[in-house]
């Protein structure tokens, strides 16, 4: 018996983790590297399965630059019986280009990771070669019970249906982030929807957190969305700019936006890509008033015209934070007279209980985008309640 309770043992191997825990971008390892945490394991039996629990949490699969392939080692160490870490296994980052004969073997093995919470899968091959991996990656996929978090990373979809199997084949998925785009191939336009917009595939009913902010083909993405919403409890949605701003080669957010309604509590809005013109406005059917349990919105790079629009349509009295960030552009700074319009907005009632709002600057130092003389003049009645939290960043 134990001289002290197991919790104190748990105590101390968490501190020996997350004490000495700092990701190595520098020289990524399959599994992090942390010597002392290993020889906990060797001290006795209670400490042996907290500490290979911690050692093996997340585990990266991803080749370096100079190996395409270091998962097949790996893997066959991995399969033999005496291994014993497959059952820890939260989280792992797997990354495939052309996929060569063990991939099926792989797969096949990945399966028996039960315990996996998280999965990180970038998917590259040539184009052809994507429909030939697709469904193996399926039935992998589908194998992880457990599993609650997906990022799904590839520019080379040949069409959106790939994107949409592989994430329905993850039926308990709270989680989702999505980067890439489909690619340009010859296929045609397969996205099928019923005449009473019914989805041929629909999303995990258990998805609350969305980011998408990095995926480019909007519009198949937007059309499958809109038709599962209510049945999906999406709390937390990341987007990119362009699906608000009014562009032909674009298609709007709003109905999404409308469709979540008082589900959706923080907004996070991205600016990736060309500069924003200070003429572009917002499409017209969207309309942040429609989510009425809004507590925090974040706006990334948007311009001062672009927050206006959009703070002017919060109608949520929960609203709690507002971040946004201001960029170098010259251009930005010719649109600083809307921040007084803002001002005005942010003391409406429903703003009554509005605790921060966060603005990060990057500017150059000597040049007038390290001026921080603005917020004080342009946000003069909310820096007087104290809700301003101003931090500059010099490049």
């Amino acid at each position: 018996m134990p001289v002290f309770p197991l919790e104190i043992f748990d105590m101390v191997i968490d501190e020996v983790y997350y004490g000495n825990f700092s990701p190595d971008t520098l020289h990524r390892t399959v599994v992090p590297t942390n010597n002392t945490l290993a020889k906990c394991a060797l001290v006795c039996r209670y400490w042996l399965g907290h500490s290979r629990a911690l050692q093996f949490k997340a585990i990266d699969l991803r080749p370096p630059p100079s190996d395409r392939n270091p998962a097949s080692p790996f893997l066959d160490l991995l399969k033999s019986p005496v291994v014993t870490i497959t059952p820890h296994v939260q989280h792992i980052e797997l990354f495939y280009t052309d996929p060569d004969g063990g991939f099926r073997s792989h797969m096949v093995f990945l399966s028996s990771f039960s315990a996996l919470h998280s999965v990180s899968l970038e998917l590259n091959p040539s184009g052809h070669n994507m429909a030939a991996m697709i469904q193996d990656i399926l039935l992998f996929l589908r194998s992880l019970e457990h599993l609650k978090k997906l990022k799904l990373t590839s520019w080379t979809w040949a069409a959106f249906e790939q994107a949409r199997d592989c994430i329905c084949a993850c039926r308990s998925l709270e989680e989702l982030e999505m980067v890439g785009a489909v690619g340009a191939t010859d296929f045609a336009d397969t996205t099928q929807f019923s005449q009473d917009n019914t989805p041929l595939s629909s999303p995990p009913g258990r998805l609350k957190n969305l980011k998408v902010d990095s995926f480019a083909s909007e519009l198949d993405l937007l059309l499958w969305l809109e038709s599962a919403v209510p049945s999906m409890p999406i709390t937390i949605l990341q987007m990119n700019i362009w699906p608000f701003i009014k562009n032909s080669l674009n298609a709007s957010c709003g109905r999404l936006l409308r469709k979540l309604a008082s589900n959706l509590v923080k907004l996070t809005i991205e600016h990736r890509g060309r500069l924003l013109l200070v003429e572009e406005s917002l499409f017209g059917d969207i309309n942040l008033g429609f989510n009425t349990g809004l507590r925090t919105l974040a706006l990334t790079e948007c311009t001062p015209k672009v927050l206006f629009d959009l703070i002017n349509q919060v109608s949520s009295s929960s609203i709690r934070e507002i971040n946004f960030t201001v960029p170098v552009h010259e251009s930005y700074w010719r649109q600083l007279p809307y921040f007084e319009g803002i001002d005005s907005m942010l003391q409406r009632p429903n703003f009554a209980q509005l605790e921060t709002v966060n603005i990060e600057q990057r500017g150059i130092s000597g040049e007038p985008s390290a001026n921080i003389g603005w917020v004080e003049e342009k946000m003069r009645l909310s820096v007087a309640r104290g809700i301003i939290k101003h931090k500059l960043m010099l490049l």
